[in-house]
């Protein structure tokens, strides 16, 4: 029989806490756009988000998006990307924000970049008004075009200021 009181699938022998409930907030968003020069379609973009907070120190966020591109100078290319992103609040002032994102373009003329991104930031509420961060990200570049692989690391630390 369930506790009185212990949220509804506890258990009167194990005194054991059931699984938070799922809190899920998805967001969907589906479009075609029309070049207005020679009225043809230049592909649907697609954008999904999925937001999952479990605590309310503990925030997921994964984001899909997938769109066609008309550019000037690189040509047209289709774009999908993957974003996933964790902000752990530890402290009532202080925050740790994880990211990796992967994204792929593929050009109609066959060439393909590659993007792979990691980072992590902590941040600090130094006031009401002013925030600091110290963070790294580390970001791998493959391309099949002639500017070859490359590899880029940062590290940064921001002071922001906003009223």
């Amino acid at each position: 029989r369930p506790v009185p009181g212990a949220g509804g699938g506890a258990c009167r022998r194990h005194r054991t806490r059931p699984l938070p409930r799922l809190r899920l907030r998805p967001a969907f968003c589906a479009s075609a756009h029309r070049r207005y020069g020679n009225q043809q379609d230049d592909g649907p973009i697609v954008n999904a988000t999925l937001n999952y907070t479990p605590h309310s120190r503990l925030n997921f966020i994964l984001n899909a998006r997938r769109r066609f591109i008309a550019g000037a100078l690189g040509g047209a290319a289709m774009d999908t990307s993957l974003d996933f992103n964790t902000r752990i609040t530890l402290t009532q002032r202080g925050a740790l924000v994880l990211s990796a994102a992967l994204a792929n373009s593929a050009r109609v003329s066959g060439e393909t970049l590659t993007t792979i991104t990691g980072s992590g930031n902590f941040e600090y509420k130094l006031s009401r008004h002013v925030m600091a961060s110290i963070g790294f990200t580390h970001t791998e570049h493959t391309t099949t075009s002639g500017i070859g692989n490359f590899i880029v690391n940062e590290a940064q630390v921001n002071f922001r200021l906003a009223w």
